[in-house]
């Protein structure tokens, strides 16, 4: 696995946001396997952006 590239002595940060990284990617690959629903981002997005948008279109009109 490409972990092993990594010394063992050193670069433990790197180590361990790598395999956070690669949990994380497990995790939605397996989601995505038994077609589980997954959270768009772009719904994010527009939920953090929605309060802003309508206080523009108020100020607007």
């Amino acid at each position: 696995m490409e972990i092993k590239r990594l010394p063992q002595h050193s670069h433990k940060k790197e180590r361990k946001i790598f395999i956070l990284f690669m949990t994380i990617s497990m995790m939605i690959a397996l989601a995505k396997i038994f077609r589980l629903p997954l959270p768009n981002p772009s719904d994010w997005v527009e939920a953090m952006f929605q309060p802003l948008s309508h206080l523009l279109f108020r100020w607007i009109t």
